[in-house]
């Protein structure tokens, strides 16, 4: 028997591959992180959060105007405002809990004549995307003033009151007329090109075959 190997450790197993040093992997990490910030700075706020947020918000938002037509239907009234309250049961059993915001956590905004029998109301909240047609079709694309706070987005009965008040003109020259408040997309009468009539920044006025429109910028044709 050979014994001149005897106790002689191949050396082919004693050799591995060059591992990563301290500095390299610490290198990699810092790497690592800064393009997770990039990252969260990228979506943080960024337009398709923003219209996710949104659409939970009109989600919220419509549940309650059907359960409060509901209570509408049982009562002959809207729900008093004393009784709408966040995760309250005033409109039990059509919600279990009257919905908040999900992400500030505050409650929408309802608003009613103040009566205990109200034969109307809105229904008020935030949008994050501001780029929303949908804002400037409800009616508060200039910004709606509720208890102190603003809104831009409404919703509610049928026969809840618009807004009165005459929009003043400034700029272009031209004068507005009409007694409402001009609505993103809908003919409006006015005289001459009178960009104050829009309501609010990112509209302008479109002269669509003679009738001046009121629309948000980006659709403007």
């Amino acid at each position: 028997m050979d014994d001149t190997n005897h106790g002689r450790v191949d050396s082919s197993f004693l050799k591995t591959d060059r591992g990563f040093t301290l500095v390299e992997i610490l290198i990699v990490i810092a790497i690592i992180g800064i393009l997770a910030m990039l990252v969260l700075m990228a979506l943080r706020g960024g337009p398709q959060i923003q219209k996710a947020q949104d659409t939970r918000r009109k989600s919220d938002m419509a549940k309650t105007t059907r359960c409060l037509e509901e209570y509408y239907n049982d009562h002959g009234y809207y729900l008093p405002e004393s009784q709408y309250a966040c995760d309250g049961n005033g409109l039990a059993p059509c919600l279990s809990a009257i919905l908040c915001d999900p992400y500030t956590k505050q409650p929408y905004k309802y608003q009613t004549d103040g009566s205990a029998k109200p034969p109307w109301y809105k229904l008020y909240t935030n949008l994050a995307y501001m780029s929303d047609p949908l804002i400037g079709q409800s009616g508060c694309g200039g910004g709606c003033s509720v208890g102190g706070s603003t809104y831009n987005y409404v919703a509610g009965s049928p026969n809840a009151p618009v807004p009165t008040a005459t929009p003043t003109p400034v700029g272009g020259g031209g004068a507005c007329s009409g007694a409402t408040s001009p609505t993103c997309g809908q003919p409006q009468n006015y005289v001459g090109l009178c960009g104050g009539c829009c309501p609010g920044a990112g509209y302008r006025m479109q002269n669509v075959s003679g009738t001046y429109t009121c629309c948000l910028d980006a659709t403007c044709q």
